[in-house]
Order: structure tokens, then sequence, then C-alpha cells
């Protein structure tokens, strides 16, 4: 994953895939995403979230957060737990590593297993569950 420092209106947002975009994008609320794949970052080797607590509580979008316990890159309990925390009806997976086919990667790459599509809440699976979703936009257009 890839951190840009792409900024509008000062706020910070992780978009899909794990790069920082800024609020209005993510945050374009239901109209615009049915259900983004994402987390909020800290900055590099920081515990210090880069947006208030007060931002993230306003999402209006549902989303899925996935992050290992071991990224030593973005610091998982500062970002992603704390963003599953703030975010009203946000879901999140946490893996304590990433592992596949008996090979162990870095922290940072837990975005091997939403590719692989193993994240899975009460049966149903990552993808799935956005398939599943409809954007709702305002006026009932």
């Amino acid at each position: 994953m890839t951190i840009s420092t792409a900024q509008r209106q000062g706020s910070f947002r992780a978009s899909p895939g794990g790069r920082a975009r800024p609020l209005p994008l993510l945050d374009g609320g239901p109209a615009e995403f049915a259900a983004p794949i994402c987390g909020i970052v800290a900055p590099f080797q920081s515990d210090t979230p880069m947006v208030p607590d007060s931002e993230p509580a306003q999402i209006r979008t549902p989303g899925w957060l996935v992050t290992s316990g071991d990224d030593a890159i973005v610091e998982p309990r500062a970002s992603t737990v704390h963003a599953h925390e703030v975010i009203p009806g946000s879901l999140m997976t946490l893996y304590d590593h990433v592992i596949w086919n008996d090979h162990q990667y870095l922290g940072h790459y837990a975005w091997i297993y939403v590719a692989r599509n193993d994240p899975c809440i009460d049966g149903t699976h990552i993808w799935q569950w956005p398939a599943a979703r409809r954007r709702h936009r305002e006026g009932g257009r």
C-alpha cells in the first residue's frame, strides 16, 4: 500500500487500498460509495491519528477495515483499530500476522487477505459484502 499526501480541506482519510485520501472523497456518503474497504492511517511510525475523532465519527458510509497487529509501518491500534472504535457501524478484521500459503509477510501487507477474499464476518466475505450493498442517492434516484 502506498500512502500519499493528497490534501483537501485539511482532512485525510484512507481509501480502498489504504492510500490517504481527503475526507470529502471517502465520506461522500452512501450516494458515492456503497461500502468502502478502508482504514484511517496515523502518520508514519506514530500512534497519533491524522484526524480528530470528531471527523470519522461523522462518516455515514459503512466500511470494513482490515489490518494486521504486527504492521510496523502504520500502527494498527492508533489507526485502523481506533478508526473502528469511532466510525459508527464499521466492521473490522484484525489479523495477528499476515500468513498466506505458509509464508509470513510484513504486517503491512494485510491487503493480501483482502485480495484473497479472506476476511469474513458472520459468513459474509469481504468482497461479497459491498457487492450486496446498494448506494443510496438523495432524492430517490
